[in-house]
């Protein structure tokens, strides 16, 4: 039985994260909200330029867990965080990338 509602799912992902000399992988937990089309579209509409990106990835991106400070100190999730995770392009890009790859899969299943 196929199911007419919002989704969310789950996923861990991976961010390569800049470091001296390279790159260091780091994982995090992100719970994502499938967009209906016309939401994605309306956000991603190419007139809204590098704002309808930040829009849809803000919208898609519902929770992110296994989050801790530069001491390790584990973060609760909140608007502030969110706000200081999206802000880095390389955590940006891999939720981004995360929920287009699950996407891309779904639609290959089908």
């Amino acid at each position: 039985m196929f199911k007419i509602a919002p989704a969310l799912f789950t996923r861990e992902i991976t961010a390569r994260v800049p470091v001296d000399g390279g790159f260091e992988n780091q994982t995090m937990k992100v719970t994502y909200e499938t967009l209906a089309s016309d939401k994605a579209e309306a956000l991603l509409d190419i007139k809204r330029g590098n704002q309808g990106m930040r829009d849809f990835v803000s919208a898609i991106c519902v929770r992110v867990d296994e989050l801790v400070d530069e001491t390790g100190k584990p973060l609760e999730w909140n608007d502030t965080v969110k706000a200081q995770l999206l802000a880095l392009p390389y955590a940006f890009g891999a939720i981004r990338e995360g929920y287009l790859a699950a996407m891309t899969a779904a639609q290959a299943k089908n």
